[in-house]
């Protein structure tokens, strides 16, 4: 930050053009080696210019003083140019309709003007400055000095509509001779800053000249956020008869400018200096792998130690990046060792539809037409809409009755495999081994209406999670996918021998929690319904067809089949009464639990 340190000249001089010129002459220049090794900022002086009989009525108590003050345009033109030669900038206080004359035989010479809040309402001369430094590269300070929030906005808004949009610097501070500690509110100037982000605030500061504060005050406003600091100054204040009462003399500018200096410093130029970001990175405790992570792995913070160590290695935060984009280890991490970003990889994603022809309760139910489309159309078409995946594959048995369903990959123009024609487990391993894949997204084939919108948020949240499975917790029943690591089937393997019961997959799961990380994802509310949308039986296929007519050619997403449903209740009343057998049988349920357990002298370190 650089502070832009403004003189205030006022009327210290009380009329002597004499007095103007030895204080600029006086006061630390921009070519003075004071100045220049003081702060990086730059300076003005400000010049109080009215007319005696403009600003004031022969009634009003200073009106002779302000005779006094009265200096032409002429000689202000040579006061200005005397400042741009000694490298200020040249700012004006404008009071009156002469002031504004004067800035209008100037404007090459002029910086800024300000506007003291007393002066705010006055029209004409908002009108005057419109016509003068409209569309004019002329900086406006407006003092704010008694005005509540909801004015100040309005008096924002009023010039910006009607008189010209300038860039406006925004002023704390008001003229008390000398301003009492009570009164210097430094704290306005972060309200300022925080409800107008977009301006400039500046500091006007009167507290008396004689005091410490002189040269703190300044620096607290800095501090606060202010990037501007109006001072007042005089050759000698013993000496001087007007506006002397806040100002410093020129020898003491040299310690306002080392504070300032100083005060820069301390708020500094970025957020996290070089140093500090050093001892971050030398002293914090980074990941360290407690068990070997395998190569294909998706990251999960459990299976981390935290400590300083003299390894290179990610800090959490990296590694979660790399979560969010969807990566996996590329190689096997060792207890003790730190994770490297050339350790990482782009995930490879399949969506695998599992599909046979058997089928008891409703024969080839997987070619059956629902308006038009066999049943295992509608599914791949869903699963083809899934955008993260790398391959599609329809995964079917080497058994001859469940060859007719090539056919249909074909059509599509998806991946076919025929594995074991039991165990789903393993025929679903062959496809990752084939294909080459980290991650599957699981889709039974008797789900025509497989939603990929879930389909990518459950994904999504694998990563992001760690996860080893990745479910919905509440769903309607046949939109619903699931996501696996394949490691996490090939340990299920491993532990067990085999996976005799797979066609139940997620069984697998549940009842090793303590195990895996299984992750039972809340799905957003506008997703969840109790309907039934899986093909098992007549009923099912009844309750598709109906949908399918309903719906025409819209997309079969989430919103416009529940859209349909919901307004067509028939629909959903053809299968209630269907109940699903795995949630249903308590023999079926018992012997899950109990043959998918994995106990723990299985498990292998």
């Amino acid at each position: 930050m650089k502070t832009y340190l403004l003189f205030e000249v006022a009327n210290s001089h009380g009329g002597s053009k004499k007095y103007i010129y030895d204080l600029i002459d006086a006061l630390p220049q921009e070519k003075n080696t004071r100045l220049r090794l003081g702060f990086g900022g730059q300076t003005g002086i400000k010049f109080q210019i009215f007319k005696y009989n403009e600003i004031a009525l022969k009634d009003y108590e200073y009106y002779p003083v302000y005779v006094k003050f009265f200096i032409d345009k002429q000689n202000w033109k040579k006061i200005f140019t005397h400042a741009k030669s000694k490298g200020f900038d040249v700012w004006i206080d404008v009071f009156d309709l002469y002031s504004i004359d004067v800035i209008k035989d100037n404007l090459s010479l002029v910086t800024g003007i300000k506007m003291q809040s007393s002066v705010l309402d006055n029209l004409k001369v908002l009108k005057g400055l419109s016509e003068t430094i409209k569309g004019k590269k002329i900086k406006v300070i407006l003092n704010i000095a008694g005005r509540e929030m909801a004015n100040i906005k309005e008096v924002l808004a009023n010039l910006k509509t009607n008189y010209f949009d300038n860039e406006i610097i925004l002023q704390a501070g008001f003229q008390a001779y000398p301003t009492d500690k009570e009164d210097l509110t430094i704290s306005k100037v972060q309200i300022l800053r925080s409800e107008f982000p977009e301006y400039t605030v500046s500091y006007a500061d009167h507290v008396d000249g004689r005091s410490p504060l002189a040269f703190d005050v300044p620096v607290f406003a800095v501090l606060a956020g202010a990037g501007h600091i109006e001072k007042h100054v005089c050759i000698d204040r013993k000496n001087t008869k007007y506006d002397f009462q806040s100002a410093i003399e020129p020898y003491e500018c040299d310690l306002l400018i080392y504070k300032l200096k100083e005060a820069e410093k301390i708020l500094g130029t970025k957020f996290i200096p070089d140093k500090e970001a050093d001892y971050l990175k030398t002293t914090i405790e980074k990941p360290i792998a407690s068990v070997l992570l395998r190569a294909g792995d998706v990251i999960n913070f459990k299976n981390f130690d935290f400590r300083r160590t003299g390894q290179e290695g990610l800090t959490v935060a990296e590694i979660k990046e790399f979560m969010k984009k969807r990566y996996v280890l590329a190689k096997n991490i060792k207890p003790g060792q730190t994770i490297k970003s050339g350790d990482m990889r782009k995930a490879r994603v399949g969506v695998i539809i599992a599909c046979r022809m058997k089928s008891t309760r409703l024969k080839h139910k997987a070619v059956l037409p629902i308006q038009g489309l066999a049943s295992i159309e509608r599914c791949i078409l869903n699963a083809k809409k899934i955008k993260s995946a790398d391959e599609i594959v329809l995964a079917t048995s080497t058994l001859k009755e469940d060859r007719v369903l090539k056919k249909y990959a074909l059509k599509h123009k998806i991946r076919f495999f025929a594995g074991d024609p039991e165990d789903v487990m393993l025929r679903f391993l062959g496809v990752a081994e084939k294909y080459k894949l980290d991650i599957i997204i699981r889709v039974t084939g008797d789900c025509p209406i497989v939603s990929y919108e879930m389909a990518e948020f459950l994904l999504q949240r694998h990563f992001e999670q760690g996860n080893d499975y990745t479910g919905p917790k509440e769903y309607c029943t046949g939109q619903n996918s699931e996501v696996y690591n394949v490691n996490t089937m090939k340990r299920i393997v491993e532990y067990l021998g085999d996976a005799r019961h797979s066609e139940y997959m997620t069984w697998y799961m549940i009842t090793n929690k303590d195990i895996f990380q299984v992750d039972m994802a809340e799905l957003p509310k506008e997703w969840v319904r109790t309907y039934r949308l899986t093909l098992d039986v007549q009923e099912d296929l009844d309750m598709f067809n109906a949908l399918f007519e309903k719906l025409g050619k819209k997309e079969p997403s989430i919103k416009n089949m529940f859209d349909v449903i919901d307004k067509n209740p028939t629909i959903h009343e053809l299968n209630d009464a269907m109940v699903l057998k795995y949630k249903s049988d308590k023999k079926l349920i018992d012997m899950l639990n109990k043959e998918t357990k994995i106990k723990p002298n299985k498990i292998k370190k």
